[in-house]
């Protein structure tokens, strides 16, 4: 095993501490809906993005076009996931959701079975504590499920 390399615990963790950090950023009376911070006059935008994730974000000043922001980089600006979109690393920030659940959330998508976040209870592993954490951090949404990692993908193991 590569001694460089995180594991998934050391990246949750990684990832609860930018998170942590980024929430004491945040202005206590700015609302995080409207992404906007006294240093930001504008709105967060994606400013590059490596395979469909946003690796690099900044302000963009009101009336210009943004390019949205996906995957976790959604999460510091305190924007909810898609869990109808989301990647099997997205899933994994989110509280309560690791590996495991992130493939049986994966599975359930695949199968249609994911509707709504009350869907989520029929999945093994999560109960109705994980999905009241899970409120205002993740929604299903209303268009197309992506299907990507259903067609063949080994991240879908049990």
């Amino acid at each position: 095993m590569d001694s460089g390399a995180l594991n998934s615990r050391e990246r949750r963790v990684a990832w609860g501490l930018v998170l942590v950090a980024a929430a004491w950023m945040i202005p206590a009376d700015s609302p995080v809906k409207e992404r906007s911070t006294p240093n930001c006059p504008g709105v967060w935008g994606e400013l590059e993005a490596v395979q469909g994730r946003t690796t690099r974000m900044g302000c963009i000043p009101r009336g210009e076009d943004a390019e949205p922001i996906r995957g976790p980089a959604r999460w510091l600006v305190g924007e909810s996931i898609d869990l109808s979109q989301a990647s099997l690393e997205t899933l994994q920030i989110l509280p309560g959701i690791g590996l495991r659940r992130a493939q049986r959330i994966l599975r359930a998508r695949c199968s249609g079975r994911l509707t709504n976040l009350n869907a989520l209870l029929q999945i093994h592993g999560i109960g109705a504590k994980t999905v009241a954490g899970l409120r205002g951090q993740a929604f299903v949404g209303e268009g197309p499920v992506s299907r990507k990692e259903c067609l063949g993908s080994s991240t879908l193991q049990p």
